[in-house]
Formats: C-alpha cells, structure tokens, sequence
C-alpha cells in the first residue's frame, strides 16, 4: 500500500523483490543473525549451542549468538537500510553488551552500507519501539544505549533536508482513546497512592507523547516547557484525536473482580458466549483472552483457562499449538496465533504483535499481588493496547490495587496526582531530555550533536564535549556550559543570555547574531570566533582569549 500510494499506482510489492522480512535469528526459515553468519562465513549457533552457556532468556540467547559473530569475522555490508519492529525486545543487561553497544544492533549496523564514504557513520538503519512494551527489561533503545556514548549522537537532531532524526509517534490508531489513557497510567502508576513508579519529569516530554499539564488549583494556567517539580501537584489530560473506530467511550473498558477464580471463569465464559451470539462477533481474531502474571504463574493459568473455556462448549486455541482445542502438546509452530473458529488464550509474550476487537485480560491479581514491579505494569500496558474496541480487565481476591484501577478508570483521560522526585523509571522522549539523560549518568561525549533551535534554557552541560555541535538557535538561556568545549560549534542565532560559560573552549565558533548579553565569558578562549552582528550587553569577557576573532559594527560591546 506504501509502495503504491507514493508512487501514483505505478509500483507494487512483489515477492521477488530485494525487500527481505526477517525474525531476528533464524531456524528453519532464514533470520538477520543466521543470513550473516553465511554472509560472514561463520557456523551459525543454534539456541541449544547458546543455552549451554548458561541460563538466558531468549533475547539474551541471540545476543550471546550475535556477539560470537561479531568477534569471529567482519560483517559484510550486505544491505542499504534496515528497519528493526518491536525494537524495545531486543535489548539486554550491560554485562551482555558488545564493547559497551547492544549486540543485535551492532550486528546490523555492521550490515549496513555508509550513505556516504564520506560520512562512513551515517547508515539507514531506523527502529520503531515504545519502552512501555518491553516485558524483560526497563532499557531504552536510544542512541547511547545501543551504540555507546562515540555514536550516541547519530539520533539527535535532524538531517539536513530538515528530516528528524527521532520522531515521536503521537497517536494511536489502534487502541481507543479511554483504554490507551488507562494503559499509560496504570503503566506509569499516576493514581498510585504510593506515589507514582514511572516519571516524567519534563512538561515538553508529556507534550511529546499527547498530554498537556494544566495547574490543579488553576485549570486556566498553561504549563510552561520547564521540569516539573517535586511534590507539585498537577492535572494531566490527553488530547482526542479523530479515530476510525466508530465507537462510543462510555464501555470501551470494564473492570471487575471475583472472590474465586472459577468464578472468574466462569463470568469469562458467560461473556464470550454473549458476544458470539448477540453482539456479532467471531471467534478467531476478534476475540482475544490474555493471561496476566510472571512465565509460569501465566502458563498455568493460560492452561486453567483453556481446559475451563474447552468444557464450556467454546472452542480454544493456545498460540504455538498444532491445532484448535488442544491442551497439552510436544509440538510447537511459532507463528501460529490464531485458530479459525477458535478463540485464542494467549499470555503476554505470544501475544505482543497481535490485536483484536474484544480483549479479556484475566489474572490482574498477579500484578495486584507485586504492583510495584514495573514488568508487571509493562504486561498490563501491553495487554490493554492489543485491543482495537473493548476491554474487559479481570482478577481474583481484594487487593488496594483494584482501587488504583476504578479511580484511573473513572478519571477517563483527566489525572490528578502529586509529581514524586526519583521514581523507579524515568522516561524521556524528547532529544533535550535524552541529553539531560545521557549527561546525569556521566556521558560526557556530544560531539557533533545537532540540536537546531532546541530549548536548552537552565540546562547543565558543564565540561561537556560539544566540538562541531550544531546549537543555531538554541535557546541557552542561563545554560551552564562552563569549560565546555564548544570548538568550531554553531551558535548562530543561539540566545546565550546570562549563560555561564566561563573557561568555555570557543576557538572558531559561529556565533553570527547570537545574543550573549549579561553572559559570563571569563578566560574563554573566542580565539578565531565569527562574533559578526553578537550582542554582548553587560558581557564578563575578563582574561577572554579574542585573538583573530571577528567583530564589525553590528556588534555591541557594552560594560564589557
């Protein structure tokens, strides 16, 4: 449909084109990881080979697999671009890393061809993730993380025909708008009485994914791009957006709970039958049951239910299975979701990918149990979003979570709640708070970054690398860059004013029109620096270095 809309009717997809849709590692069927070690002429691992190093999940299984070929041989460059779906599943723990990168990206860098033999860095290779879906690890796939802090530049900023490169995916149009507001904040933990477990710190971050901030005392205030504060208290709201779902929002989601699990069932089962036979709809794939909880509290449940349904007169189909209606099996198709004529009992890790009109989520006692533990959340988030109509969330017992649940509920897509400093997780979206990111946990390193017309206002940069970054129009307002190394940087247009950059390396930079009144530039060295048209009110430039550098007219030197 791409192909064809962009190009006016005139190009289709056909199967024998150079376009490859791979999984990851390869078995019976060709992967990323099994086409390079042919390419690369190097024995291909299986999962058994790897398993007997140690006890791994299966994305750590193909990151060991992954960082054997990259130490047994150089990787040909084999493609032009490669776009990685799903991208949050492939990330594992630091000590698993390759040279400080993630060894699944790595190896598919290592695949690309440069853009330019100029700029042998540069490589098409682009990743679509959303973190709150990653169920094994709390990792975001950013450009330091994957790459180390040399190349964590390459996502930030844009290209220079005005492309970005990070861009935020706004809207949902998959998920109605009252279940995707109660997925962020049961994930997120906003109505949490503890307090919340997953933060945003920054009102630009909450903008960048379809919230706005509103004071709670005063609905009529507008959240300035600042950080939030601890213990303030504010009102969050998600904007609506046009949907082709032709729906109403008043029963899109539901919650109950049950003293007993056969009680649970057996409601589960009511429902179904109900929707079968009065409301349209049919069983393979626009009816899904989820199953909540960790690997093997979920498989047993997943069982419970099927064999319950199965006896129910309902047919069923576990993910992986032969055929419909079977409940124990020694063989296993990897591919196979769904089941004609059959509804689909799946848990969270068979069932990320796939969606359906109506979605049972059964077993939420298993995260009211631990309702701290952010895996828990992600599944919740996870299950919340496969659905495309209605939700109907489930569990068993009386636990404060179930509270927390109703008030998100009842709150739509409106949240009052307290901002916590320090929580479990912090997220960031935007390019600025990745920066902030990368600098709190010691990256130093932002070499070439480019960052036009970003609002760095108050940031702290102290002693950072920023030789060659490209800062025109940036606002820097009251920036602490003291000792930062700003060589052959672009600062035309930049608004420094009142900015610390005291001992600050300058030597050649562009600061064409930039505004650096009442800035403090004590012993830095402008040596060869474009100031043409800056303005420097009330500018400290005391044991400033301004060999070379180059004044005209335009520029206002005053109580210097």
């Amino acid at each position: 449909q791409w192909l064809r809309h962009f190009t006016n009717n005139q190009q289709g997809y056909k199967p024998d084109s150079k376009l490859q849709i791979l999984p990851a590692w390869g078995g019976k069927k060709p992967g990323l990881y099994s086409l390079l070690c042919e390419k690369a002429r190097v024995h291909c691992l299986t999962v058994k080979d790897v398993q007997e190093r140690g006890d791994y999940n299966p994305t750590e299984l193909l990151a060991l697999a992954c960082t054997h070929l990259l130490k047994s041989a150089p990787i040909p460059p084999t493609f032009d671009a490669i776009l990685i779906d799903e991208a949050q599943d492939f990330l594992v723990k630091d000590e698993l890393k390759y040279q400080e990168k993630q060894p699944f990206y790595w190896l598919a860098y290592q695949a690309l061809s440069p853009v330019d033999i100029n700029q042998p860095e540069q490589r098409r290779l682009i990743w679509a993730y959303d973190e709150l879906q990653n169920l094994d690890t709390l990792k975001s796939p950013d450009g330091s993380e994957l790459f180390g802090e040399e190349l964590g530049h390459l996502v930030t900023g844009e290209y220079s025909n005005g492309i970005q490169k990070t861009e935020i995916l706004l809207h949902s149009h998959r998920t109605p708008h009252l279940i995707l507001t109660a997925a962020h904040a049961l994930c997120l933990g906003l109505l949490r009485p503890q307090g919340i477990l997953t933060g945003i710190s920054r009102l630009e971050d909450w903008e960048a994914i379809g919230y706005s901030l509103v004071d709670a005392d005063n609905p009529n205030w507008e959240g300035i791009k600042q950080e939030l504060l601890p213990q303030q208290k504010v009102t969050l709201q998600r904007a609506k957006v046009r949907f082709q779902i032709p729906l109403g929002e008043d029963d899109t989601i539901n919650f109950q709970a049950y003293l007993t699990r056969q009680e649970e069932l057996s409601a589960l089962a009511k429902h179904i039958r109900h929707n079968l036979r009065y409301e349209g709809l049919r069983p393979s794939k626009e009816i899904l049951v989820l199953i909540l909880g960790s690997s093997y509290e979920a498989k047993q449940l997943q069982k419970q239910t099927a064999k319950f349904l199965l006896e129910q007169g309902l047919d069923i189909f576990i993910p992986g299975y032969p055929q419909c209606n079977v409940i124990q099996t020694e063989q296993y198709y990897p591919e196979r979701f769904w089941c004609e004529g059959a509804i689909t009992v799946s848990s969270l890790h068979q069932g990320k990918g796939n969606e359906a009109d109506m979605v049972y989520v059964i077993g939420l006692d298993e995260v009211a149990k631990k309702e701290s533990n952010l895996q828990l959340r992600n599944q919740l988030f996870v299950a919340l979003t496969r659905s495309r109509g209605w939700v109907n969330l489930s569990g068993i017992g009386t636990y404060p979570f179930y509270r927390e649940v109703q008030k998100v509920i009842a709150s739509r897509d409106t949240f009052t709640f307290t901002h916590h400093h320090s929580p479990q997780r912090e997220i960031t979206v935007t390019q600025v708070g990745e920066l902030r990111k990368r600098y709190s946990q010691g990256h130093r390193n932002f070499q070439n970054i480019n960052l036009e017309k970003a609002n760095l206002a108050g940031i702290n940069l102290k002693g950072a690398n920023l030789i060659q970054a490209n800062l025109s129009g940036a606002n820097l307002h009251r920036a602490n860059l003291a000792e930062t190394k700003l060589v052959i940087a672009n600062l035309n247009g930049a608004n420094l004013t009142q900015a610390n950059l005291r001992k600050a390396k300058l030597v050649g930079a562009m600061l064409q029109n930039a505004i650096l009144n009442g800035a403090d530039l004590s012993y830095a060295d402008l040596s060869n620096a474009d100031l043409t048209n800056t303005q420097l009110v009330g500018t400290k430039l005391d044991h400033a270095n301004l060999e070379g550098a180059i004044f005209d007219e335009g520029c206002s030197l005053v109580n210097e």
